[in-house]
C-alpha cells in the first residue's frame, strides 16, 4: 500500500514513502518522490539504484509536516544544490537507510531554513566538497541521530539556534576537517557512542555538553565547556575552552592536551595511557589542573620499545599547571612485563618509573610458547594475515601498522626477511626508463634539427646569409607502458607517463661546412602505475653541445649531453595496507648521439637516408626509503647503446616571400644493451643488510620512430614549426607534439 496523505481533510500534510506487503513486511520501494510546491511526482527507478540527480524542495504552502523514508541512493542535482532543501516553518522527519550525496564541487546534502528537523541516518550521508553535509540555516528544533556514517570535509553546522541533540552511534568522519560547528548557534548537546574524527566547535557564549559513552574521538574541541567520559572511551586530541573534563569510566588515550582544563577522575574510574619512546620527554596528558578521587586507577599500555628497553626508565604520564590532587591515592595496575613499577614525579607531574623484564622470562612463565623467536614468528604471521585481508586491514590500518612496527623492531633478521618476501613491494622500471626516454627524445630532436640545418641553407632557404640562430621548442608527451610478467610468474604492472618540457638553443655557422651550438632543456614528467597508487615525479635539467661537419653531400651530426634528474618516488605494497615507501634522490645522465646522413634530391623532394648511434648512461646514487618496509638501494648505473637506420624527407613550397617546409621521417632502432632494470636492494629495517636484486620492466631491444612536421617561414628571419611523433615498441608507445620557434640573424 502506498499512502500519500494530502488535502483539505487533513490539518497537516504527511507523506509516507512506504510499501508494505499484506503481511506487513517492509520492502524497498522502486520510486522516489519529488515535492515541488505540494505537487507530487512519482519517478520510477530500479530498487536501490542511484536515481537521476534531483532535489526535494519542501515548501510550507501551507506549513506542512513531511516524513520521508529513503531506501534509494539519491544525489543532488548539481553544484550548490541539496538533496533536501527544507524551507522555514517546515517539519521534516527523514529516515535514511541508503546513500545521500552532494555534488563534488559544492552543495550540502540537507539544508534546513527552520522548523523541526529530525534526521535518523542508518545509511551513508556523503559530502565531498567544503560545504557542510547537514547545514542548519534557520531557527530549528529536533534531533540528529546517526548509526550509519556521515563522511566529508565538513559534516554538521548550525548557523542559527538549534534546540535538540546530536546522537552519534555510528561514524562521523571529517578527517582534519570540521565534524560539528555550533560556534554561531545555540548550545551544543552531543552524545557519542560511536566514532568521531574531526574538529568540534561549541557556542562561545552558552554552555555546551559533550558526552562520551564508550565512544572514540580524535580531533580538536574548541569552546565546549563540559566534557564527560563514561564507559570505555578512547580520546585523543586538543581541548581548548573546556572548563571540566570528567572521567567516570575507563578513559584511554595516547595523547591528550587539555588547555586550561580541569581533569577530574571520579571514584573507581580508570585512566589508561599509552607509553612510547616519546613519553620519555613528552607527557601523554597535559592539563590545567588534575584531581583523582578514591579508587582511581592508572593503567599502562606500553609499546614494544617500552617493553624491551633495558634498565630503569622514567616515562611522563601527566603534567598539570597546578598541584595534582589525590595523586597519593592513585592505584597503578601491575604487569607481568615489569620487574618494578611506581608513580613518581613532583607535585605537578605523574611519572611512571619502571624496569622491563626479560621478554624470554615472561614467555617462559606463560607456558604457551618456548621462546621469544617463536612468539614473534607467530605474532608476525597473524599480523601478516590481517594485512593481507583487505576487509580487515582497511578497517584497522593504524592499529595493525602499530603492531607491525613494534614487532619488526624486535624481531631477528631472518624473520624480517621472511616478512619482506611475503609482503614484497610493487616495482617497475620507470626509475630508469623514464629519464632515458625523456633525454633520448631531446637528443633525437637536437640531432634531427642540426641535420636539417644545412638542408635549409642549401635547398632554397633565403636565410643563407644568416650565420646565427636562436630557437626554442616546447613539447607535450604521453606514454603508455604495458604490464609484464616475469618468468617466475610475478606481475609487473604497467604505467602511464605525462611529460612537458622546454628547450632553448643557440647555434652558429662557423664556415660553409661547420656549425656548432648549445641547448638547455627542462622537462617535468609524472608517472602513474596502472591499478596502483604508485607514482614517480621527475624534474630533468639537461645541457647539450651539438655540432655538424659537412663535406659534399654527406654530413655528420653529433650531440653531447649531460643532465640531472630529481626523482620523487612513492611505492605501495600490492598485498598489504601498510604505509607507503617514499624516497627522493637525484640521478645523473650522460649521452652521446651521432648521425651520418647522405643528402639526395629527387624533383622537389630532398631525401636524407641516415644511420645513427645513441649511447646513454644513467647513474643513481645509493639511497634509503622511509616507510614500513623501507629498502636500501645501492648505487646503480644503467646503460643504453642503440643503433638506428632511417630516412628524412623534406619538400619546400614557396608562397610569395614565405616558405612552407613539409618534413617526414622514420627510423628503426636496435638496443645492444637492453635489459630489465636491476638494482641491488637490502631491507633497511634489519640490523644486517641482506642484499638481493630487484628487477623491473625492460625496454624492448627494437623500437621505431615516425615524425611529421610543418614549418612556416614568416620572414627571412622567423620560422614557426609544428611536429608530431610516435615512438614505440612491443611493450610501450609514446606520442609527442612539438611547437618550435626560430629566429635567424
Amino acid at each position: 500500500m502506498i499512502s500519500l496523505f494530502h488535502g483539505s481533510g487533513f490539518q497537516k500534510h504527511s507523506i509516507h514513502l512506504l510499501i508494505k506487503l499484506c503481511t506487513g513486511l517492509l520492502i524497498q520501494p522502486s520510486f522516489a518522490l519529488t515535492i515541488i510546491n505540494n505537487n507530487y511526482t512519482i519517478l520510477n527507478d530500479q530498487t536501490g539504484k542511484e536515481l537521476e540527480p534531483f532535489i526535494f524542495r519542501l515548501d510550507p504552502s501551507p506549513a506542512g509536516k513531511y516524513e520521508v523514508d529513503n531506501f534509494a541512493s539519491l544525489k543532488a542535482a548539481g553544484p550548490g544544490q541539496s538533496v533536501f532543501n527544507v524551507s522555514a516553518n517546515t517539519n521534516l522527519t527523514l529516515y535514511n537507510v541508503k546513500t545521500l550525496s552532494a555534488d563534488l564541487n559544492a552543495g550540502s546534502v540537507i539544508k534546513a531554513y527552520g522548523g523541526t528537523l529530525i534526521i535518523n541516518n542508518y545509511g551513508d550521508i556523503q559530502s565531498a566538497s567544503s560545504s557542510f553535509a547537514i547545514d542548519i540555516l534557520g531557527a530549528s528544533s529536533g534531533r540528529i541521530y546517526n548509526t550509519g556514517a556521515i563522511n566529508g570535509k565538513n559534516l554538521i553546522r548550525s548557523n542559527a539556534p538549534f534546540t535538540g541533540t546530536i546522537i552519534n552511534n555510528g561514524s562521523l568522519n571529517a578527517g582534519a576537517g570540521t565534524a560539528i560547528d555550533f560556534s554561531s548557534s545555540s548550545a551544543l548537546n552531543l552524545e557519542n557512542k560511536g566514532v568521531i574524527r574531526g574538529n568540534i566547535y561549541g557556542s562561545p557564549s552558552l554552555t555546551d555538553n559533550f558526552k562520551l559513552d564508550s565512544g572514540v574521538f580524535n580531533g580538536v574541541v574548541n569552546g565546549v565547556e563540559q566534557v564527560t567520559s563514561s564507559g570505555q572511551s578512547n580520546v585523543s586530541g586538543t581541548f581548548t575552552g573546556t572548563l571540566q573534563f570528567r572521567n567516570s569510566g575507563e578513559l584511554s588515550t595516547d595523547g591528550l592536551v587539555l588547555d586550561g582544563t580541569d581533569y577530574i577522575q571520579e571514584t573507581n574510574s580508570s585512566l589508561v595511557v599509552s607509553l612510547t619512546e616519546a613519553n620519555l620527554t613528552q607527557p601523554v596528558i597535559e592539563s590545567g589542573s588534575a584531581s583523582f578521587s578514591s579508587g582511581s586507577t592508572l593503567s599502562l599500555e606500553p609499546d614494544f620499545y617500552v617493553l624491551t628497553r633495558e634498565g630503569i626508565s622514567n616515562y611522563k604520564a601527566l603534567r598539570s599547571n597546578t598541584t595534582i590532587a589525590g595523586k597519593d591515592q592513585l592505584n597503578i595496575d601491575s604487569s607481568l612485563f615489569f620487574d618494578s613499577i611506581s608513580i613518581t614525579g613532583n607535585h605537578q607531574e605523574i611519572d611512571i618509573t619502571l624496569q622491563a623484564r626479560d621478554i624470554d622470562e615472561v614467555i617462559a612463565e606463560s607456558g604457551l610458547i618456548d621462546d621469544s623467536k617463536e612468539a614473534y614468528s607467530e605474532a608476525l604471521e597473524n599480523v601478516i594475515d590481517v594485512l593481507e585481508t583487505p576487509e580487515i586491514s582497511l578497517a584497522t590500518t593504524s592499529e595493525v601498522e602499530s603492531w607491525f612496527s613494534a614487532l619488526t623492531a624486535v624481531s631477528d633478521d631472518e624473520q624480517l626477511a621472511k616478512i619482506a618476501k611475503e609482503l614484497k613491494p610493487s616495482t617497475n622500471g620507470s626509475i630508469a626508463s623514464l629519464p632515458m626516454t625523456m633525454t633520448r627524445s631531446i637528443q633525437q630532436q637536437l640531432t634531427q634539427k642540426a641535420a636539417s640545418r644545412f638542408d635549409s641553407l642549401n635547398y632554397g632557404d633565403t636565410s643563407e646569409s644568416a650565420s646565427k640562430r636562436l630557437w626554442g621548442v616546447t613539447y607535450h608527451s604521453t606514454s603508455h607502458y604495458k604490464k609484464q610478467r616475469k618468468k617466475n610468474g610475478t606481475l609487473i604492472r604497467g604505467y602511464d607517463v605525462t611529460s612537458d618540457g622546454l628547450t632553448l638553443g643557440y647555434d652558429q655557422q662557423w664556415s660553409n661546412d661547420l656549425m656548432a651550438g648549445v641547448a638547455f632543456s627542462y622537462g617535468n614528467s609524472k608517472t602513474k602505475k596502472n591499478h596502483s597508487p604508485d607514482f614517480l615525479n621527475l624534474q630533468s635539467y639537461l645541457i647539450s653541445l651539438y655540432g655538424q661537419k659537412r663535406w659534399s653531400d654527406w654530413s655528420l651530426t653529433a650531440v653531447l649531453s649531460s643532465g640531472l634528474h630529481k626523482n620523487t618516488h612513492q611505492r605501495f605494497y600490492e598485498v598489504a595496507s601498510l604505509d607507503s615507501a617514499k624516497s627522493k634522490f637525484d640521478s645523473r645522465h650522460h649521452g652521446l648521439s651521432l648521425l651520418l646522413a647522405k643528402k639526395l634530391q629527387y624533383s622537389d623532394w630532398f631525401i636524407s637516408p641516415h644511420i645513427s648511434l645513441n649511447y646513454q648512461t644513467l647513474s643513481t646514487p645509493n639511497y634509503t626509503e622511509t616507510g614500513s618496509l623501507n629498502y636500501h638501494y645501492a648505487s646503480n648505473e644503467y646503460k643504453l647503446m642503440e643503433s638506428g637506420v632511417g630516412i628524412l624527407t623534406e619538400t619546400f613550397q614557396k608562397i610569395g616571400r614565405h616558405l612552407l617546409t613539409w618534413q617526414f621521417s622514420g627510423s628503426v632502432w636496435h638496443d645492444f644493451k637492453a635489459k630489465a632494470y636491476e638494482v641491488k636492494t637490502a631491507y633497511a629495517f634489519t640490523s644486517k643488510p641482506s642484499w638481493f636484486t630487484s628487477t623491473g620492466t625492460s625496454l624492448n631491444k627494437n623500437r621505431y620512430e615516425i615524425q611529421a612536421g610543418l614549418s612556416y617561414s614568416m620572414s627571412e628571419q622567423a620560422v614557426i614549426e609544428l611536429a608530431f611523433s610516435r615512438n614505440g615498441s612491443e611493450r610501450w608507445h609514446s606520442d609527442s607534439g612539438y611547437l618550435r620557434l626560430e629566429y635567424n640573424f
